[in-house]
C-alpha cells in the first residue's frame, strides 16, 4: 500500500500526558477482511438500528501482541512505530470520512499502545487527576464531563474513561480517552470530534473498544 500524506487535526496523548495536534506521515500494513457486523444504533434521538458492514482490522508489534478490532467501512487507516530509549510506542489512527464537501474536521480514533523493555517509573505512570489539571490549564472553554472505568477486552485492569469538552483552532471540540497502566505497558484509546458530531462518534468508539481483541 503506497504511503498516505494526512493533514489532519489528530489527537494524541503523548509520552508527558499533554495533548498535541499533529500531522501523519507514514505507511499502512494493516491486514484487512471483509465481515458483517451485528445491528449497531446511530446516535439519535430515536436511536435507530441500522446493519452496517464493518471492517476486520488487525496489527501487531512483531513481538509480544497482536491487536485485532472492527472499524467502519471507509474510514482510512494509518500506522506508525516510534523507537526510543527502552520504548516503542505503536500508533493506529482511524479518520472518519467527511460528513460533506464543506466538513472542516474528520473525526479520528487513536490507539496508542507504549510498551516498555523495563519496569515503569514513577514518572511514566498514568494519574487522572494529574491529566484533568493539564488538560485545564491548556486548552481554553474547558469542561471535565465525566470518569468511568472501562474494560479492554482480557486486560486485567480496568480502563479510566474521562470525557471533556474544548475549544481548539476556532472549533469546539468533545473527546473521550480511555488509558490504563498493565504490567510493562501502558494503553491509550481517544476520540477526537466536534462537540455536534460527538453522539453519533462516541458510539462507533465504544464499539471499537468493545471488539478490541489482544493476542500472542
Amino acid at each position: 500500500m503506497p504511503v498516505k500524506k494526512i493533514n489532519v487535526v489528530i489527537l494524541a496523548l503523548t509520552f508527558s500526558l499533554s495533548i498535541i495536534f499533529i500531522n501523519f506521515t507514514f505507511e499502512s500494513n494493516s491486514e484487512v477482511d471483509k465481515t458483517e457486523f451485528s445491528s449497531f444504533l446511530l446516535g439519535n434521538k430515536e436511536a435507530l438500528a441500522q446493519q452496517l458492514s464493518w471492517t476486520n482490522y488487525t496489527t501487531d508489534n512483531g513481538v509480544d501482541w497482536k491487536l485485532n478490532t472492527n472499524v467502519p467501512p471507509d474510514w482510512q487507516i494509518t500506522e506508525d512505530e516510534k523507537n526510543e530509549s527502552g520504548l516503542t510506542t505503536n500508533t493506529v489512527v482511524l479518520i472518519s470520512p467527511k460528513e460533506n464537501p464543506n466538513d472542516l474536521f474528520q473525526e479520528n480514533i487513536v490507539l496508542s499502545i507504549k510498551s516498555f523493555t523495563d519496569n515503569i517509573g514513577s514518572n511514566e505512570t498514568l494519574n487522572t487527576q494529574d491529566i484533568i489539571e493539564k488538560l485545564q490549564s491548556q486548552y481554553t472553554m474547558f469542561k471535565f464531563n465525566n470518569i468511568s472505568k472501562t474494560k479492554i477486552d482480557n486486560l486485567r485492569n480496568l480502563g479510566d474513561s474521562i470525557v471533556y469538552e474544548f475549544k481548539d483552532s476556532g472549533l469546539l471540540f468533545k473527546t473521550k480517552q480511555v488509558f490504563l497502566t498493565e504490567g510493562k505497558t501502558i494503553y491509550i484509546f481517544s476520540l477526537l470530534a466536534e462537540q455536534k458530531e460527538y453522539s453519533k462518534y462516541s458510539l462507533i468508539f465504544d464499539q471499537v473498544l468493545k471488539s478490541i481483541h489482544f493476542s500472542n
